[in-house]
């Protein structure tokens, strides 16, 4: 996605420091702000009006979910745009967006400018809710047409500053934003009771992201004393454990990951950018460095293939795992991947809409009945034996 996107995502890690339950699953993008302006306010609103059971504290946020919110906030732009002007194609609406970094009023403007009509209504913010997968379409739909631009004013003057916000002023713009008086879609919804075969696989995966979000906390600080950074982890922003040479056919298990992660100074403040690479073994194989989301951007061919939007160092003092040994490789023609592997995985990570392995960490039972249901599926056909799947399929 466009700049704008990607830095307004990194704003949101800024804003919440350990990251909590905010909802990962829809789009954030779209509404009478830019899009910074947007997330934050629909973030604080959503997790507000419809504050989740439990609250997950964690240092770590899950790349997958994030690329969703990416994919499906565009969906979001997208409709709404199509929506206020209805002559134009899907194929114009991406342009008009691509060539204004995703502002919609200038994308309008420049559609006016070329002689097509438009209209901005309520119909609009329902198109955009529906297309990203909004879990509450109504309440939004009501808080961004009649609550919001009653507060506008006061929102866009607390967010008018380029440093990320105080706990102060979280809490300030929280109690400007008022809630929504709609009746919950989802509490209408009949709470569907997980299986003991889901259970067991909902405890599992929530075990493992403990434990990974362990292990990488752990290698960051190591590499941030081997390098005598006098700085403390704050966010792990994104992370690639799929780096290098598949070690293990049934495991999938891959020698390197690598991560990019907010960092703050032991003295004074402010917030650093890093990039690491690290061992998934425990052997103390590492690195990390400063990163600029203003420089050039690196290449590594691991992260483009899974799609990960990891800023790599330009000029790292090591050559890392995927960088230009490994392209070097791939234009002799000698490395597993080549550009068409690279540019299908890329966007098929790119383009994630449904749902994703992270969502179990998030998973309210009292709420996501779907996606109970679905675990129930999931966790009946894993005790499928093969006959009992040819069995199916003959009779």
């Amino acid at each position: 996605m466009p700049s704008t996107s990607r830095q307004s995502l990194d704003y949101l890690c800024k804003m919440f420091g350990p990251v909590t339950t905010v909802p990962l699953s829809m789009g954030y993008c779209y509404g009478p702000f830019s899009c910074v302006t947007n997330i934050i306010v629909n973030t604080l609103w959503y997790d507000s009006t419809f504050p989740a059971v439990e609250k997950l504290e964690v240092d770590m946020i899950c790349t997958s979910t994030f690329v969703r919110v990416e994919s499906r906030s565009l969906r979001g732009l997208i409709k709404l745009l199509l929506t206020c002007i209805p002559e134009i194609s899907e194929h114009d609406a991406m342009i008009y967006l691509l060539k204004n970094n995703l502002k919609v009023r200038k994308a309008i403007e420049m559609a006016g400018a070329e002689g097509w009509e438009s209209s901005w209504d309520v119909s609009a913010y329902k198109a955009a809710a529906d297309a990203s997968f909004h879990p509450e379409p109504e309440a939004y739909v009501q808080f961004s047409t009649q609550s919001l631009p009653k507060v506008q004013a006061a929102v866009k003057s607390l967010l008018r500053t380029s440093t990320p916000l105080s706990s102060n002023d979280v809490l300030q713009l929280a109690t400007l934003l008022p809630s929504s008086n709609c009746i919950s879609a989802k509490s209408l919804e009949t709470i569907v009771d997980l299986s003991t075969d889901a259970l067991d696989m909902f405890i599992a995966f929530k075990e493992k992201f403990v434990t990974q979000h362990g292990f990488f906390r752990r290698k960051i600080e190591a590499a941030l004393r081997k390098k005598e950074y006098l700085y403390d982890l704050q966010v792990i922003c994104v992370a690639n454990e799929r780096v290098g040479s598949q070690m293990n056919f049934l495991d999938f298990k891959c020698p390197y990951s690598h991560v990019n992660f907010l960092a703050s100074p032991k003295v004074g403040s402010g917030l650093k950018l890093f990039f690491a690479e690290f061992s998934n073994d425990d052997d103390d194989i590492s690195f990390c460095c400063t990163v600029s989301i203003k420089s050039k951007h690196a290449r590594c061919c691991y992260c483009e293939y899974e799609g990960t939007r990891i800023m790599h160092p330009v000029h790292p003092i090591e050559n890392y795992c995927g960088g230009d040994m490994d392209f070097t490789e791939m234009a002799h023609g000698t490395h597993e991947l080549t550009n068409a592997r690279i540019i299908s995985g890329g966007k098929w990570a790119g383009n994630r809409v449904g749902m994703c392995g992270d969502d179990y960490i998030y998973f309210d039972p009292t709420r996501d009945a779907k996606f109970a249901q679905c675990m129930n599926r999931t966790a009946s056909r894993a005790n499928i034996s093969w006959s009992d799947i040819l069995k199916v399929n003959t009779s």
